[in-house]
């Protein structure tokens, strides 16, 4: 988004004055610093800060000023912006921005944020052109989970659905953000005949500015998907253009059909479908298996070699099962030894290391721990291990749901590497079986990341960085 410097009022001594929105950078206002203007939108100007004694970084949002605008249209605007405060107020899901603070500043009234630093979706397409089938179906099931959550838990229509209003975070999660135009299904805060919204993404029904309810953004979401898997949006494409496979057409059409009542009914719908597409379309990568080389000219049959040498081999066989032997027995009682601590320790404290083990090692168990508590259903304990930091981004009731909608995780730790700044990187490939949103059923997605293990006092603490890889993995046994 380009940053605009346009002029800001504050109220000084009853008088109107006007300042540049750049003068604020460096400003310490309620506690927050002003660092930089992050861009302007509709109804504000959104300022990077970060909070003068935690240090966290928030994003803050003022409301537009009023000298560009008249009395009326800035009562309106004041109206819209104090609405969206309430209503994201009242949200809480991960996929979702939530408001840290409110207040004002010399009369204009703010909105304080978490900051996320990864982008938008409209930065992504307009960078990456376009994306790949399932990750395309990564954030529809990601975007679908929140719509649902808005429209069938607390009845609230978005209304301006659209790539620049899905944030990604670090680890490529999307945050619906801007509820600068939601309602309540059913309120009356638009005149009919008006239209408030993005025309691009916008339904039809939010043109003539009546009859709208969450099937508007079912529409808008169907526009999103189609610039997602193209690159473009359907009003600069050519139909006869298009390379979608017809089960994606049909698909997209359904969420943009002219009258809502021929939409889906509800947004997992369409990510039931989407998915049900993809696991028929999407083709794992293959590995290529090298072709077997041919014998050398020095090449010596392993039974010639076994006849002149049988007496030493004979001694070296004793030895080696010996060895292993010894080995084996060692490997199970320090197996045996961990496994009782580990048991132990998920009950007391999970994170607590042993002086005995590494860095490294101790890294290892807590991860371990961490899905082990996830797949026996102990989820507060499982919560418990992730970073502070983590849980501030993502309260308990955000991820909750993630946790009960998985039922079998196969894990496996694929590397450990001890980090410069005293902090570990633990590599994982995490195939887990997991509810299909909307659908009555399981699908076994692969997950690939790591997890950047810290110390927090005498303990440690986790905090994930994982991404979807695959719609097809595998977990057995």
């Amino acid at each position: 988004m380009p940053v605009v410097a346009r002029e800001m009022c504050i109220l000084v001594e009853g008088r109107l004055m006007k300042i540049d929105p750049k003068a604020l950078i460096g400003q310490n206002i309620d506690g927050y610093h002003l660092e930089r203007l992050l861009g302007e939108g509709g109804m504000g100007v959104v300022y990077r800060a970060h909070h003068v004694t935690s240090g966290g970084e928030v994003a803050i949002k003022f409301l537009k000023p009023k000298n560009q605008l008249n009395a009326a249209e800035y009562a309106g605007l004041l109206t819209r912006f104090r609405r969206e405060a309430r209503i994201i107020g009242n949200l809480r899901h991960r996929h979702i921005i939530h408001i840290i603070g409110t207040g004002e500043y010399r009369d204009i009234p703010y909105l304080v944020m978490p900051y996320i630093a990864g982008g938008t979706l409209a930065d992504k397409i307009a960078r990456d052109g376009p994306l790949p089938l399932h990750e395309v179906l990564y954030y529809v099931e990601q975007a679908a989970d929140a719509l649902m959550y808005a429209h069938a838990v607390k009845k609230i229509v978005h209304r301006d659905l659209k790539p620049a209003n899905f944030l990604l975070d670090m680890d490529d999660n999307i945050i619906l953000t801007d509820f600068g135009i939601a309602r309540i299904q059913g309120s009356t805060l638009t005149k009919t005949g008006e239209f408030i919204g993005t025309p691009e993404y916008a339904a039809p029904e939010i043109w003539h500015g009546r009859g709208i309810d969450y099937r508007a953004d079912i529409y808008s979401l169907g526009v999103i998907l189609f610039e997602m898997l193209t690159g473009y949006r359907p009003t600069q494409a050519d139909p006869r253009d298009s390379d979608l496979e017809p089960e994606i057409e049909a698909i997209i059409k359904k969420a943009m059909a002219m009258r809502p009542s021929q939409r889906y009914d509800d947004a997992w719908l369409l990510a039931e479908d989407l998915r049900d597409a993809a696991e028929r379309l999407y083709t794992a990568p293959t590995q290529v298996i090298p072709a077997p080389q041919a014998p050398t000219t020095n090449y010596r049959p392993a039974s010639l070699f076994i006849q002149r040498h049988r007496p030493v081999l004979g001694w070296l066989l004793l030895c080696a099962v010996a060895l292993i032997v010894g080995i084996s027995a060692s490997i199970w009682l320090i197996n045996m030894n961990a496994h009782a601590r580990y048991v132990s320790g998920v009950y007391i404290d999970a994170s607590t290391p042993t002086t005995n083990e590494t860095a490294s090692e101790q890294a290892r168990d807590i991860v371990q721990r961490y899905y082990t508590n996830w797949e026996q259903k102990r989820y507060k304990a499982a919560y418990a291990l992730l970073d502070e930091d983590y849980q501030k981004r993502y309260p308990y009731e955000m991820l909750q749901g993630d946790y009960q909608h998985t039922h079998k995780i196969c894990m496996s730790i694929d590397a450990v590497t001890a980090l410069a700044d005293g902090t570990v990187r633990v590599d994982i490939t995490d195939n887990a079986v997991e509810d299909i949103p909307g659908k009555a059923g399981t699908a076994t997605n692969l997950y690939q990341g790591y997890y950047i293990v810290k110390r927090r006092g005498s303990g440690w603490r986790i905090i994930p960085h994982l991404q979807l890889k695959s719609l097809h993995g595998v977990c057995k046994g």
